[in-house]
């Protein structure tokens, strides 16, 4: 049993990149990794609809990345089951999100997935008693590597937040400076809009049909002089 428990767990151990998505794109979990010690996922109850062919795919993928923890679960009859395949394919999913939204981020989850495989063979073929100095020097070299992709994780992801803010910041500046016009020009804004709107009769934009005032993306009506054309226009 504890051998089929760590060969599900560490199967599922790959974690996805924590930058926000949309609701509708497969959710990040929290890193699992040394240190963490969160409940272990009720298998039980994983959902969601696939089709044979994404098994197939899904199940090649693990296959080709994870050949060692795969082979482990197959012995034990745990390959097929219904919860396993709902885990494979969920995974499998979410990586190939991952790989189109950001290909480095992705890369470095297929280097952590090499390693875990490889110190799940380690462990999972050590003899009870104390390890030979020779097999815990291998696993460690194994672990040093999965903390230090793990640590070069967190610096593609800040990366990711500092490029975010940047962006965020240009705009904040815009928007700051819109608003510093706005204030200044307020009372000529308002003059403007209440001529425009008591010449033209449009109740269009009251009604919320169309020019919608800010905040809702749309400009004020401009304060500069109307052409006498467009006085009076339909």
């Amino acid at each position: 049993m504890r051998n089929k428990v760590i060969a599900i767990l560490l199967l599922a151990a790959a974690p996805l990149m924590a930058a926000d998505k949309p609701a509708t794109q497969p959710h990040d979990p929290p890193h699992r990794g040394p240190g963490d010690h969160r409940p272990d996922r009720d298998f039980s109850k994983l959902q969601g609809n696939f089709t044979p062919e994404e098994y197939d795919k899904a199940a090649k993928f693990f296959q080709q990345t994870s050949p060692i923890r795969t082979a482990d679960l197959q012995q034990k009859k745990l390959w097929d089951s219904p919860a396993m395949k709902h885990l494979i394919v969920n995974r499998w999913r979410n990586l190939e999100w991952l790989n189109k939204e950001d290909h480095e981020l992705y890369q470095n989850k297929l280097q952590q997935m090499t390693e875990e495989d490889r110190a799940f063979g380690i462990v999972n073929t050590m003899p009870k008693g104390e390890p030979k100095d020779e097999v815990r020097t291998e696993l460690k070299d194994h672990i040093r590597e999965l903390v230090d992709l793990s640590i070069a994780e967190r610096k593609i992801k800040i990366e990711k937040i500092k490029q975010t803010l940047q962006a965020e910041q240009k705009r904040l500046d815009v928007e700051t400076e819109r608003l510093q016009k706005d204030q200044e020009n307020r009372d000529q804004t308002v003059a403007t809009f209440l001529e425009k709107t008591l010449t033209d009769r449009n109740l269009d934009w009251l009604r919320g049909i169309s020019g919608p005032r800010r905040p809702g993306g749309h400009e004020w009506p401009s304060t500069a002089p109307a052409p006498t054309s467009a006085i009076g226009a339909p």
